[in-house]
């Protein structure tokens, strides 16, 4: 099968999509597939092609909109040297789904589209941080009409997480057979040889880009009421938000609890996260963000190891955690937190291997597999 995949990130990017896009791509590629990623950056090493494409985010429209010109220009030369199958489409949906949309009416080859955010809501929120637009106001009106083409368009749509299928059914009244849920997972190849890091402390560590929107700041709080061996490993990118997060723990007097260890290559990383007693995940604490679930969730229970989550409750990511009885969602009080982390570590052995069970439903070669079989009822 012939693949056009449009993608707005790629590895070594250690945000969640761009992982999910190297492991379809990868898997995809190993089972005969010939794929065509038009993404971030070329990168010659792959066994699939890759095409950067260039421009600049517009984000006063919407983020990448800026990069459609761009994309939809290394697209259509290639729709011109090669007759694909389909094209995938992923997102941003205003960038790299819009593309993936006007390449499948030009083209005219089936469409699926991979939503890992629902943009436009059905809710309200005042808080402008999370990048989401209200379908009733001035942009949602303007460009909810555009957003239900492209997923009219859709022979098939993924979405990761069954609450951004609950959204998309609510704002634009999809059929639910149209939506599947196809979570993201980590990779089992490998896994069982990477050493744990050995810590000298009990350690709290949280994976992944470290944004200003995070609430790592509970997590440093808490360490001053817990005892001297315990400390918080932060391992990931992002300026802004590793800066915030030091001078609190400067501010609350817990520097040398609080460790950056820095944006680690991938097997490195599960290395920490398989040497730490206690992974973290956060958020900004707010309902717009109660469909989430964080791409390292995955790798966190591949670890055996419980997650803390500072998340929104009652969503997708509270219900993952009980279902899986593998972690617990917290809130900002110090004091629930404190609790939250001595229980935690009290069970978890117990709790890590609920996690470990729970894992072997989640490995990104079984997500190819879904999409592969969702590639091959669109083109049959």
């Amino acid at each position: 099968m012939k693949i056009l995949y449009i993608n707005d990130t790629s590895y070594p990017g250690i945000n969640a999509g761009a992982i999910r896009a190297y492991y379809f791509c990868r898997y995809l590629s190993e089972w005969g597939n010939d794929i065509t990623l038009i993404t971030d950056r070329e990168n010659k090493e792959f066994p699939w092609k890759t095409i950067k494409f260039s421009g600049k985010s517009i984000p006063q429209i919407f983020p990448g909109f800026g990069f459609v010109p761009s994309i939809l220009n290394q697209t259509l030369k290639e729709t011109k040297k090669q007759k694909f199958d389909l094209v995938f489409g992923s997102m941003p949906l205003f960038s790299s789904g819009l593309t993936a949309y006007i390449v499948h009416k030009i083209a005219r080859i089936p469409l699926v589209i991979d939503v890992r955010d629902p943009f436009i809501r059905s809710m309200f929120q005042e808080e402008k941080t999370a990048g989401y637009i209200y379908q009733k106001s001035l942009k949602g009106r303007i460009l909810k009409p555009l957003e239900a083409k492209i997923f009219g368009a859709a022979k098939e749509i993924i979405v990761t997480n069954p609450g951004i299928k609950k959204e998309l059914m609510t704002v634009h009244k999809i059929h639910e057979k149209k939506i599947r849920v196809i979570y993201n997972g980590f990779d089992e190849k490998g896994w069982e040889k990477i050493e744990p890091k050995k810590f000298v402390k009990k350690t709290l560590l949280a994976a992944g880009r470290i944004t200003t929107a995070k609430s790592f700041d509970v997590v440093i709080g808490a360490l001053k009421v817990l005892g001297d061996d315990w400390q918080f490993v932060m391992c990931g990118d992002g300026d802004a938000g590793i800066q915030k997060f030091l001078d609190a723990a400067k501010k609350e007097g817990v520097s040398e609890k609080v460790i950056f260890a820095g944006k680690l290559a991938q097997q490195e990383a599960i290395s920490y996260t398989k040497g730490a007693d206690i992974l973290v995940a956060s958020n900004q604490l707010n309902d717009s963000l109660k469909y989430a679930i964080p791409g390292r969730t995955f790798e966190y229970i591949a670890a055996g190891k419980p997650i803390l989550a500072i998340w929104p409750k009652g969503g997708d990511f509270d219900e993952f955690l009980t279902k899986f009885d593998c972690g617990r969602i917290v809130g900002r009080d110090l004091e629930e937190v404190k609790k939250t982390i001595l229980f935690l570590y009290e069970n978890r052995k117990e709790l890590g291997e609920n996690a470990r069970k729970a894992s072997k439903n989640f490995t990104r070669e079984d997500q190819a597999k879904q999409l592969m079989h969702v590639f091959g009822e669109v083109v049959s």
